[in-house]
C-alpha cells in the first residue's frame, strides 16, 4: 500500500495559496524551496508522467504525473492521484510515458520561467480512474491552475523521516501542516468493495479489530444465514460462497476483511494468504 507522500525529503514552504499570496491567488498550489534542505524531488507515488508543457526557458515547464493504482490519502481512503509540478528545468528531458516507482528520483528543483530553484505542485485525487483530468486552465490573473485541484494538506502526507524546516507564510500569517505516516497510522481505512469467491470456510466477526469475536448464527440478519454453515452454532460462510461486499477494510498490518451484512470475515491473512478471491 501506498500513501500519496510528500515529494521531498525537506519542507520548506516559501509560498502558500489563496488571497494575499504573491502568485497562487487562484491556485491551490504550494511553492516549496530547497534552501536549508535537499532540491532533490521523488516520485510521491508510482505513476506515469502523462502529459509535459515545454516551452522556452522564461516561461515555467510543467509536467503532470498520475498515480497507476488508488493511494492512500491523509483522511483515510484511497484514491487515485495527480500532481502537477512546475519550474523543474529536467522536465525538459524526461519523456511522456515514463514510469517511476514511489521514492524514485526525478529531478532537482527548477529555475525555468525565470525564477529562483524552487519546486511549485498542485493535487487533484479521484475515486474512479474515468473522471481524472490531466490538464490546466487559465485563471482571472493569467496564471494556470490543475483542474479540480485540492488542498495538498488535506490528503497529502510526510514520510515519517521528512524533515520540516519551515512550514509557515508569513504573508498570510497561515501554517500548511501535513500529517506524517504515523499520524493516520490508526485511522480506518475502507475502500469500495466487490465481489468475492470464497476459498475457504470463514467465521463471521463483529469487527476487524475484534478479529476473534465470532459471530453466533442466531445473531445474523437472515439473508447472512442462508449463505452460512451454522451447525456449531458460529457464523461460518461455506467455502466457494460468492459475496459482494459492500466494504471492504485493510489494516496496516496488511490483514484485509470483507463486510456482509452486519458482519465481515477474512479475505486476505497478513502473510498474505488469500482468503477470497474477486470475481
Amino acid at each position: 500500500m501506498e500513501y500519496l507522500l510528500f515529494p521531498k525529503k525537506t519542507y520548506f514552504l516559501t509560498q502558500g495559496y489563496g488571497q494575499g499570496s504573491y502568485s497562487h491567488i487562484y491556485r491551490k498550489a504550494l511553492d516549496v524551496s530547497s534552501v536549508s534542505g535537499s532540491k532533490k524531488i521523488y516520485a510521491p507515488f508510482t505513476g506515469t508522467i502523462q502529459k509535459k508543457f515545454v516551452s522556452t526557458p522564461n516561461i515555467a515547464y510543467t509536467c503532470w504525473f498520475v498515480s497507476n493504482e488508488k493511494v492512500m490519502c491523509a483522511d483515510g481512503e484511497k484514491r487515485y492521484a495527480v500532481i502537477m509540478m512546475t519550474h523543474p528545468n529536467e522536465i525538459k528531458n524526461i519523456k511522456v510515458g515514463t514510469i517511476y516507482n514511489q521514492g524514485d528520483y526525478m529531478f532537482d528543483d527548477g529555475t525555468s520561467g525565470g525564477v529562483s530553484a524552487h519546486l511549485d505542485f498542485e493535487i487533484s485525487v479521484y475515486d474512479n480512474k474515468d473522471d481524472i483530468v490531466v490538464d490546466w486552465y487559465e485563471t482571472p490573473d493569467g496564471s494556470y491552475a490543475l483542474y479540480n485541484a485540492v488542498d495538498p494538506t488535506d490528503y497529502m502526507v510526510l514520510a515519517n523521516n521528512t524533515k520540516i524546516i519551515d512550514a509557515y507564510y508569513y504573508p498570510l500569517k497561515k501554517s500548511y501542516d501535513f500529517d506524517r505516516v504515523e499520524d493516520i497510522i490508526n485511522k480506518n481505512y475502507y475502500y469500495s468493495g466487490g465481489t468475492y469467491e470464497l476459498i475457504y470456510e470463514k467465521y463471521l466477526r463483529t469487527t476487524p479489530k475484534l478479529g476473534n469475536n465470532i459471530v453466533n448464527a442466531k445473531d445474523v440478519d437472515n439473508n447472512t444465514k442462508k449463505l452460512l454453515v451454522s451447525d456449531t452454532g458460529k457464523a461460518k460462510f461455506k467455502k466457494g460462497t460468492i459475496i459482494t461486499s459492500l466494504k471492504v477494510y485493510e489494516e496496516l498490518n496488511g490483514r484485509i476483511w470483507g463486510s456482509y451484512g452486519n458482519c465481515w470475515y477474512c479475505m486476505q491473512n497478513i502473510d498474505g494468504t488469500k482468503n477470497s478471491l474477486k470475481v
